[in-house]
This record gives structure tokens, C-alpha cells and sequence, in this order.
């Protein structure tokens, strides 16, 4: 049932991302969901979005490296 859930969380934020493309809490959380459900490659690829030295987003790339 939990497993669900965050299926259901990750077509929400699918939803979301696509109205507001660059949010960082949107990839942040969908890479957190991926990474409980056990889906490491797709939680890395969400949190690529991070990546891009024109975004300040040194808050969510700590807690990337917190995460792995």
C-alpha cells in the first residue's frame, strides 16, 4: 500500500514539474521518494536538475550529499 502512494506523489510532482519546471523542491522530493522506493538511478537523475551552476541552490546540494 505505501508503495502506492509515493506512485501516486511521483504523478503529482510529474504534474507539477511540468507547470513549474525549475522549482528545486519539486526534483528534490522526487528524488527522495525514488531513493525510499529503492529506484537510486532515478533519484540521481532528479536530482541532476541541481547540478546546473547557474541555479543557487547550495541548500539542496547539501542535502543531496547528506542523502548519499
Amino acid at each position: 500500500m505505501a508503495m502506492n502512494r509515493l506512485d501516486e506523489s511521483i504523478e503529482v510532482l510529474e504534474e507539477l514539474k511540468a507547470l513549474c519546471p525549475k522549482e528545486a523542491p519539486i526534483y528534490v522530493t522526487m528524488g527522495k521518494i525514488y531513493r525510499k522506493k529503492g529506484e537510486k538511478k532515478k533519484a540521481l537523475q532528479s536530482f541532476d536538475f541541481l547540478s546546473s551552476p547557474s541555479h543557487n541552490l547550495l541548500g539542496y546540494r547539501l542535502t543531496i550529499l547528506r542523502l548519499y
